[in-house]
């Protein structure tokens, strides 16, 4: 099982939840999650307009 990292993100104290393999994928890439997530949006619009 896989367990969830939860990590502040911003100043009011609202905390993202983060899964480690995608912590992992991103450091691979060396990009940021933020990125792979819009990357992941971006192609389900494509797809979705086709």
């Amino acid at each position: 099982m896989v367990k969830a990292v939860v990590a502040d993100t911003t100043t009011d104290g609202k905390r993202t939840t983060l899964s480690p393999s995608l912590k992992m994928m991103a450091a691979e890439r060396e990009t940021t999650i933020a990125a792979i997530i819009h990357e992941w949006i971006q192609e389900h619009l494509e797809k979705e307009s086709e």
